[in-house]
């Protein structure tokens, strides 16, 4: 799966609801972490030219899940990282997800053409698509229309004001 999917597929399960209390940009952060830290790592840095190391194993999801029972806000970190594992079907991979038990990590033959060519790939495309829409459902259903209001929910978490009946805003907890 490629970063757009990453990014919106953990949302899904929080559409249409009201009131929750996960952080949606943690919960997103935590869906493409695993890449934000492997890719370069894997790729750039170290000379096995692997994606999947470190942030792709069940160690560094447990670590993740200890630090969210420890620090409660940061358990959606933990939850998207769990969706990106799942996602990218570490299952099938146990020589990275069980690292270090099953021994180091493999060198792959990964070429950065493959990244465009996979773009190619119905399935791919389809969940990079999947994944856009997700986003763009998001942000309409929690009134996020404009820059400034995309910039605030960034930054601040907070969402639009509400227009309540006879024109006035609202009160929203988490306004600007």
């Amino acid at each position: 799966m490629m970063p757009l999917g990453h990014l919106g597929l953990p949302l899904m399960p929080f559409l249409g609801r009201r009131a929750y209390k996960v952080d949606p940009r943690l919960l997103m952060l935590g869906g493409i972490l695993p890449d934000l830290i492997d890719k370069p790592l894997g790729h750039l840095v170290l000379t096995m030219n692997n994606g999947r190391i470190f942030a792709h194993t069940l160690l560094f999801a447990v670590v993740l899940l200890s630090a969210g029972i420890v620090f409660r806000k940061l358990l959606p970190l933990s939850l998207g990282v769990s969706f990106h594992h799942l996602f990218d079907n570490l299952y099938l991979e146990p020589r990275s997800t069980l690292w270090p038990l099953m021994g180091p990590f493999q060198a792959s033959d990964f070429h950065f053409s493959s990244w465009l060519t996979a773009f190619t790939d119905p399935q791919v495309f389809g969940w990079e698509l999947l994944g856009i829409l997700v986003i763009m459902v998001y942000l309409v259903q929690k009134g996020i229309r404009t820059p400034r209001d995309l910039f605030c929910f960034a930054i601040k978490g907070s969402y639009p004001q509400k227009i309540v009946k006879g024109g006035s805003r609202g009160t929203d907890p988490k306004r600007h």
